[in-house]
């Protein structure tokens, strides 16, 4: 109750009107549809708490509803911190995050298919359309794909603006990121236990039911993605042999097929993820989403809504052995098997054995190699490394100004955050501030904006776990770029001899704070898709990360 007083006196400092219901009954989708009551504005905009919208996301989405059949807009969701996947294997920098895939290359095939999707937040909907359906759908944990698929089969069009329009966090350990895709799971397997079954429900052609069905039966394969780790075990230690086949086959079939998906996956997905970090993040969340597919088959309803954890800070290093337990488990029975494979080809080979067994048993070393990389991999990838600070310093280019005395100097950022900001100084400029007092006037003239700030050395040296520096900068996944504003006649870009030097912010208002948070985030167009490496490099990324793993990184 303390924390619903303090939003609702934000509220009322900002000019919103704050609504709280007496009792939390289902979750999200009882908030929504309590609110729905309290409200008769016809559009209605959901953000999640942890996203923040461009300052245009409205006046590139509303004109849509001037087509009268258009009931739900949903716009690609982007997030601009690293998570946890990417960056406990080294690579939040090198690669985009997992869920670009969903939003860059998935959601826009569903939507030429008109089977588009309304998930969770960043959308706007129509009024008329959801009382139409009754509010919001209460009766599975995806409360966002039911109440899409009732709009969608009342009449009106569920449409995807593949445009970043919003920002938002992901989870920053891999628990709660486990959480998260554990509900995903749940709540789209609850599909064959409800009446809004998008393979029954009236309404949907053959084309969307086809979409709606792989969305569905997309989460069997992570059973399947266990079988095949566990397929090479079998071999040794059941004397099962799955497949009958040759390394000549092999190599004349699945090889080529093979490459050809490593060098086409990228591109079919427009550089959203490559086929390697895939199939990594497959086998890290296939116990976990395993269990979840035979449970809620079942018992579909035995588990309610669970709010991922967002926001959370670890200062030392932590090994999340209950999740990784299963893969240690795998790891050691694949090294095993490799083993007696090797021992079992040589002597084979040296007596002169049946060839057929000599084939089998070179396939296995083959497939055994394969499944330990990869195992390798998802095990680093439950090592949490350090998060030592609660917000995030994102990468943009903008113009300033600094005030020291009577003193005007024009610069560029380099990093921004809500805290501070690192500034690109040249040399003689960096001087002039070093020989100065340590508070300076922060002028940002893309919002009229005043802040006064103290001088610090960048955070390079901050010392993190196990006594070493850990950087406190963290890039996000999507690149900012320089904000629109024109430069002036005057400013000049720091020449090839500078550096960087740090500014905090002293306490602001509350209004310096908004103007502050809508120039780091709130910028139309500064949310920019990271493309994936190659699968050659990522290839060289994630063998890196095998040999040098982040945590024993200074």
């Amino acid at each position: 109750m303390e924390n619903g007083a303090e939003i609702r006196a934000l509220a009322a400092e900002l000019g919103c009107n704050y609504i709280a219901r007496p009792v939390n009954r289902h979750a999200k989708a009882g908030n929504l549809n309590y609110a729905i009551g309290k409200t008769n504005g016809e559009l209605l905009t959901v953000f999640d708490a942890d996203f923040v919208p461009t300052r245009n996301f409205l006046t590139r989405t509303v004109g849509f509803f001037q087509n009268e059949t258009i009931g739900i807009v949903q716009t690609h969701q982007c997030f601009y911190n690293a998570d946890s996947f990417a960056r406990n294997l080294g690579l939040e920098k090198e690669i985009p995050h997992e869920n670009e895939a969903f939003g860059r290359h998935y959601l826009p095939i569903r939507d030429g298919a008109n089977s588009s999707l309304c998930y969770g937040s960043s959308f706007v909907m129509r009024r008329s359309a959801l009382q139409k359906v009754g509010g919001f759908a209460t009766q599975s944990v995806s409360e966002d794909l039911y109440t899409g698929i009732r709009i969608a089969t009342s009449g009106y069009q569920v449409i995807y603006l593949n445009e970043n329009l919003s920002a938002g966090l992901v989870p920053e350990d891999m628990p709660s990121q486990v959480i998260q895709r554990q509900r995903w799971t749940r709540g789209s397997m609850q599909a064959f236990f409800l009446k809004d079954n998008p393979i029954t429900v009236p309404g949907f052609n053959l084309r969307q039911r086809i979409a709606y069905i792989e969305g569905i039966f997309q989460w069997f394969n992570s059973p399947a993605r266990l079988g095949f780790l566990i397929l090479p075990i079998a071999v040794t230690f059941l004397g099962i042999v799955p497949i009958s086949t040759t390394i000549q086959d092999w190599t004349y079939f699945f090889l080529p097929l093979y490459l050809i998906q490593l060098s086409t996956f990228s591109w079919l997905n427009h550089r959203a993820s490559p086929a390697l970090i895939a199939d990594v993040y497959s086998v890290m969340n296939c116990f976990p989403v395993s269990m979840t597919v035979f449970q809620t088959l079942v018992s579909p309803f035995s588990k309610g809504f669970r709010v991922t954890p967002k926001g959370t800070i670890h200062k030392s290093m932590v090994f999340r052995w209950q999740l990784a337990m299963p893969l240690i488990v795998l790891l050691i029975l694949n090294t095993a098997s490799l083993i007696w494979q090797t021992y079992s080809l040589v002597m084979q080979v040296g007596q002169g054995a049946n060839p057929e067994t000599a084939e089998y048993l070179r396939l296995g070393l083959v497939w055994g190699i394969y499944n330990l990389l990869v195992l390798g991999l998802a095990i680093l990838c439950f090592v949490d490394i350090p998060k030592l600070e609660s917000y995030e310093w994102l990468e943009q280019r903008r113009s300033v100004e600094i005030q020291t005395g009577d003193r005007f100097i024009h610069a560029t950022t380099t990093q921004i955050s809500e805290v501070g900001v690192e500034i690109l100084l040249s040399e003689q400029d960096l001087q002039i501030l070093r020989n100065q007092d340590t508070t300076v006037t922060l002028h940002i003239p893309d919002q009229n904006l005043l802040l006064q700030a103290k001088i610090r050395p960048p955070p390079n040296t901050l010392t993190g776990w196990g006594g070493k520096p850990d950087r406190l900068l963290k890039l996000p996944r999507f690149r900012s770029f320089r904000s629109q504003q024109p430069q002036t006649k005057n400013q000049s870009l720091p020449h090839s001899h500078s550096g960087t030097i740090q500014l905090t912010f002293e306490p602001l208002s509350s209004q310096q704070y908004r103007q502050l948070v809508e120039w780091v985030f709130c910028q139309p167009g500064q949310w920019q898709p990271q493309p994936s490496p190659s699968e050659l490099r990522t290839a060289w990324l994630l063998l890196r990360a095998i040999l040098h793993p982040p945590f024993l990184r200074g």
